[in-house]
């Protein structure tokens, strides 16, 4: 049967290869948690990202001992890597910050025990079973449990290669992540065929697979990605990377300088697209203040805000520069109006 097609080559009883000193298994749980957390942006380290999950699932498949001996330091470290990677909820919600870190990081335990759990009736190569086991729990977490927290997928920091991830307009972010992880399993493969608990056979197993669905998704990349104009309508999508506390107390000096920050990008992509685009577009609550109603922009000058004025006139400013339609996402008040020193609308 499939189940107990053994790949390793070795009697059950010796599969164990004796690193589950507590020192050892410390040293794997924050290998882990580093290599993750240095692959997002702050560091940008995005090629670890392909060998990140090799120490868990060398944790999971190679190291003897109890599950609460495994699974509490790779807890431990799991809670100082999801505290410092979600910090940017911290002006949002302090308490939910602290019980998202312990949520994330339940689902690194559920991957650590079930590939364990997994890898002692199928005993294939990790290259094989990581993969389709972290999917597993990472669909799980991002789509379907409390309506999905899709954030921080072994996807993501891949994106710093396009090629690598052409292929998820065809099988979605899932199967990049697939191909990362892929890679660390034939890490971890390679270990295990050094230290003789995988036989030869199984490495090559795991090499013939891992290459040929990493060349099959860059041959789809290249294939991708073509820098020829595309017919029909061209859009140019600006998007900025700003801090959570400017929807939480946005001064307005922080919103002039903002904006003027925004007209500059905006200005220096549209120079260096490849073709003109036919519409330009700003996401949600890039355009601060009351939105672009003449009775809002009244109302605001007459309550002492220039800035709802200033901006509205930026807009106007930039949409005639660049020569396209401008579509940006902003707050819209209908017959507004100062009462009693307080907004009406």
């Amino acid at each position: 049967m499939l189940a107990g097609a053994d790949y390793s080559g070795m009697p059950e009883n010796e599969q164990a290869s004796g690193h589950s000193r507590l020192g050892v298994i410390v040293a794997l749980a924050v290998a882990n948690a580093m290599l993750f957390g240095l692959a997002y942006p702050g560091a940008g380290l995005w090629p670890l990202t392909f060998v990140a999950a090799a120490p868990l699932v060398w944790l999971a498949l190679e190291c003897s001992g109890s599950n609460r001996r495994l699974l509490l330091p790779v807890f431990g470290a799991q809670l100082v890597m999801w505290l410092s990677l979600n910090a940017f909820l911290i002006d949002v919600t302090t308490v939910g910050y602290v019980l998202l870190a312990f949520y994330m990081g339940g689902y690194t335990i559920g991957f650590v025990w079930l590939l364990r759990s997994i890898g002692r009736v199928f005993r294939w190569p990790a290259a094989l079973l990581a993969p389709v086991v972290w999917v597993g729990v990472e669909f799980s977490r991002g789509e379907l449990v409390l309506n999905g927290y899709p954030w921080f997928l072994a996807a993501h920091p891949a994106v710093e290669w396009p090629l690598l991830v052409q292929s998820a307009d065809l099988l979605g972010t899932y199967f990049v992540s697939f191909v990362v992880v892929m890679a660390s399993g034939l890490v971890v493969d390679v270990v295990r065929f050094r230290s003789g608990a995988l036989s030869r056979r199984a490495l090559v197993v795991a090499a013939a697979a891992t290459v040929a669905v990493h060349a099959a998704n860059l041959l789809y990349g290249v294939a991708r990605i073509d820098p020829a104009p595309t017919e029909g309508p061209v859009v140019l999508a600006i998007q900025t990377n700003l801090p959570q506390s400017n929807k939480m107390g946005w001064t307005a000096r922080q919103q002039v300088q903002d904006v003027g920050l925004f007209v500059d990008l905006t200005l220096d992509a549209a120079r260096n697209a490849p073709v003109k685009p036919d519409l330009v577009l700003w996401p949600e609550t890039m355009l601060p203040g009351f939105g672009l109603e003449p009775e809002a922009i009244r109302a605001s000058v007459e309550y002492g805000l220039l800035e709802p004025e200033l901006f509205a006139l930026v807009i106007a400013d930039l949409a005639d520069r660049l020569g396209v339609p401008l579509l940006v996402g902003s707050p819209s008040y209908l017959g507004m109006r100062v009462e009693d020193r307080q907004w009406a609308w």
